[in-house]
């Protein structure tokens, strides 16, 4: 099961910026 190297990129980007947005979104409420 072979992912390619774009797709991978663009699908831990994604869950970087949600992560991200998590982050900040906690930060504000607290």
């Amino acid at each position: 099961m072979r992912i390619p190297e774009e797709r991978g990129f663009i699908y831990a980007s994604s869950i970087f910026t949600a992560g991200l947005v998590l982050l900040v979104s906690i930060t504000v409420i607290l």
